[in-house]
């Protein structure tokens, strides 16, 4: 009976001292405030950079695509007016 107590007490003693553990966290100084806003900012430029990227990768699809309709009317256009 004597091991079942202090098991029980080693339990409550852990117990203590993970709920004094825990209300010891830092707060968070201006340094790593700052710090953190700079990463936040950083994440939101890359993003924005990467919409930009896509949406101008999508315009030059457009107008590469728009460039060989012109073209390939234009051979036609050049064939037609030289079978007559």
């Amino acid at each position: 009976m004597k091991n079942a107590h202090e098991g029980i007490g080693r339990v409550w003693i852990l117990a203590a001292c993970l709920a004094v553990l825990s209300g010891c966290q830092k707060q968070e100084g201006p340094m790593e405030s700052a710090g953190r806003n700079i990463d936040e900012a950083g994440d939101k430029v890359s993003r924005d950079v990467d919409r930009a990227a896509d949406r101008a990768g999508d315009n030059v699809d457009d107008a590469t695509r728009k460039a060989g309709e012109s073209i390939e009317r234009a051979g036609e256009k050049i064939q037609d007016a030289a079978g007559k």
